[in-house]
């Protein structure tokens, strides 16, 4: 004969609200940039709505204009709405890019490349290979502010 059991069975209750469905790619032509005002100073860009925070900080980047990466970090304010960089060197004058990868996603898991329940096309597994969203910008001499 088994042993009574302890176990109590509790009724658990959740409640969701919900809103329209987001049927939209994050649009990188309604982000804002602000390049660079000063040597030490970041580079930011402020978008619509959140980002994927892990994906902003790993998909984010800035390069050079012969597309040498740019050493530094990267901070998000916000509520993941704006993304700012700082360079751990000055700026030197000159054109940079900042490159934003197909796979960045919104909340909804929407990225530049695909919606969150697309399907995909074939047999091919992962995001479809798209290009980056480039954002130029060019940090000015001193003289030039």
């Amino acid at each position: 004969m088994a042993a009574p059991s302890s176990f109590r069975e509790e009724r658990f209750v959740e409640t969701w609200t919900v809103g329209p469905a987001d049927r939209s790619h994050p649009d990188s032509g309604e982000w804002s940039l602000s390049p660079p005002l000063a040597p030490k100073a970041p580079v930011e860009i402020w978008l619509p709505e959140p980002s994927d925070h892990a994906l902003i900080e790993r998909l984010v980047t800035v390069e050079s204009s012969g597309g040498e990466p740019i050493n530094g970090s990267a901070t998000l304010l916000d509520g993941d709405r704006q993304w700012r960089f700082r360079p751990r060197d000055p700026w030197s004058p000159g054109a940079y890019l900042l490159r934003v990868a197909a796979a960045l996603e919104g909340l909804a898991g929407n990225s530049l490349s695909r919606l969150f329940d697309e399907p995909f096309v074939g047999n091919r597994v992962g995001t479809p290979a798209t290009e980056a969203v480039r954002l130029p910008f060019e940090v000015r001499a001193a003289e030039e502010r």
